[in-house]
């Protein structure tokens, strides 16, 4: 008669989770991600986790922020970014989370990453969306015209962008001399 093994406490080298982590030891994590970026490689190539079990995670959070669960999207959402953050799109969904939480200071640093990481219109219209909350209307203005300027034209998103770009930044008042005392 055989034993049965007794299971393992190790998760699967795919179960990568941040979820209920001290923060020591998300630093710990964080610096992880961190090496191995600078290292020419990413978290999810060091822990094995695939391109299809990635992609699966970006639909669930997708889909939890289609549903309006931004909250509980985030912590996925941080999980893709730091398994593997040269893909813009885990930058993305991160930022879409945190603004919709009113976060957009840290939202805005999300987007400005995936406008770079993996240039988008739609990074660079929700970076503008960020600078309009947090009362930077010139700026807003500039962002969205770049975001105009990168979408196809005769879309929605060109459309929108370019219609932010006009509203963004109040009008300059004209300044007429001042007039002689008589």
């Amino acid at each position: 008669m055989t034993q049965a093994s007794a299971p393992t406490s190790k998760p699967p080298a795919t179960g990568f989770s941040i979820a209920g982590l001290a923060p020591s030891a998300l630093s710990d994590i964080v610096q992880e991600a961190q090496r191995a970026v600078v290292g020419g490689t990413s978290l999810a190539s060091q822990r094995h986790v695939t391109d299809v079990e990635l992609k699966a995670r970006l639909d669930a959070v997708r889909a939890l922020c289609d549903k309006g669960q931004f909250e509980q999207a985030l912590t996925a959402a941080i999980e893709l970014h730091l398994l593997q953050p040269r893909d813009g799109r885990h930058a993305f969904v991160v930022g879409t989370c945190l603004q919709h939480l009113g976060k957009h200071a840290q939202a805005l640093g999300c987007f400005t990453l995936a406008a770079f990481t993996e240039p988008c219109a739609a990074a660079r219209f929700r970076a503008g969306e960020c600078l309009l909350a947090l009362g930077h209307g010139e700026d807003a203005a500039l962002v969205f015209q770049q975001a105009a300027a990168a979408a196809p034209a005769n879309t929605p998103l060109h459309a929108l962008a370019a219609a932010a770009a006009t509203h963004a930044s109040p009008p300059t008042k004209a300044v007429s001399p001042a007039q002689p005392a008589h």
